[in-house]
Formats: structure tokens, C-alpha cells, sequence
């Protein structure tokens, strides 16, 4: 599982989603123990089940490897679009340099199209509808718990040292 999905697993867990046990750390690395767990079992049972139904080691790792640089792809989409609003919409940085993030994701969804088009032979054809699977169900969480979501983003920003902008601040600018 891409390292975007362990990140996910641990802010859900740390913002109280599902269960707390998620966000766990262990006290001597930092590291977020129960939801690295929770991957590797999940990466073990894939690769044990694909295995079992006689998917060659190299084709699992194939397969693991396209949804994985599939996820990121979106995932770089995200955060090309998280700048444009942190930097520009908020007035951090000149208007004229969100031209570099729009150029990032034009190429990003250019890069995604030439692996969806022309149609890829089976079961590479299925991976994109997994992905957006994934995307789906963060978008349902995000409009189910829109709290969640605002809890998660101030737990990555306060972690980052990155005060967030106070809503009166936020109006008056606007």
C-alpha cells in the first residue's frame, strides 16, 4: 500500500476516526506503529491471496506498484491544489506563480490519461477504477465528517509549526 494510505490510516486514527488506536506512536522511533501494522497486514493478505490464486511474485509486484504510482498521481493532483489555495487564495505568494502548480497538474493529468488510454490489457484496466475507488472514499468521509477533515488538516498543520489563519482573519481578506 502506497505510503500516502499508511499517512492516511494514522490521521484518521490520530484525529479520532474509526479508533484512536490508529494514530498510536511508539515512544522510542515516533513511528505510527498500529496503523504501519495495519498496512503490512493488509500488503501481506494481498500478497499471500494473489499468490495463492497463481499471480506470479513479479506480476503481484507490478500490480502493487501501478496502484500504488496510480494513488500518487492523485495524490500529487491534491497537493498542487491544497498550494494553489494555501499560497495564492490567502495572498502568501504572487498571483502569477500558481502558473507552476496548474502546469504540474496539466502534466499530472496528462500522465494519468496516457496510463488509462489507450485502454491497458487486463487487470491493469481495473487498477484506475481502484484508485478512484480510494478517492471516492475519502471524498464521502470528507462531506460525511466535514469536521474530520478540518481536524486532520489543523493536526498537520500545528505538527508543521503552521499556524492556521483565524476565520475573522480569513473574512476580512477575503
Amino acid at each position: 500500500m502506497p505510503s500516502a494510505q499508511r499517512g492516511f490510516f494514522f490521521a484518521l486514527g490520530r484525529d479520532g476516526f474509526v479508533t484512536t488506536r490508529l494514530g498510536d506512536t511508539s515512544r522510542r522511533t515516533g513511528a505510527p506503529v498500529v496503523s504501519l501494522a495495519v498496512v503490512m497486514l493488509f500488503a501481506v493478505i494481498v500478497g499471500v491471496s494473489l499468490r495463492i490464486n497463481g499471480t506470479t511474485s513479479v506480476n503481484t509486484f507490478f500490480y502493487m506498484g501501478t496502484i500504488g504510482v496510480l494513488s500518487m498521481l492523485v495524490a500529487y493532483i491534491v497537493v498542487n491544489v491544497g498550494a494553489m489555495r494555501f499560497l495564492h487564495l490567502g495572498r502568501r505568494e504572487s498571483v502569477w506563480r500558481v502558473i507552476v502548480p496548474i502546469l504540474a497538474i496539466a502534466a499530472l493529468i496528462y500522465v494519468i490519461y496516457k496510463n488509462v488510454w489507450p485502454r491497458p490489457a487486463y487487470p491493469y484496466d481495473n487498477f484506475p477504477l481502484m484508485v478512484g475507488g480510494w478517492l471516492l472514499v475519502g471524498i464521502l468521509i470528507a462531506l460525511v465528517y466535514p469536521g474530520l477533515a478540518r481536524r486532520i488538516g489543523l493536526g498537520l498543520s500545528e505538527s508543521e509549526g503552521i499556524r492556521a489563519p483565524d476565520e475573522e482573519g480569513a473574512r476580512r481578506d477575503a
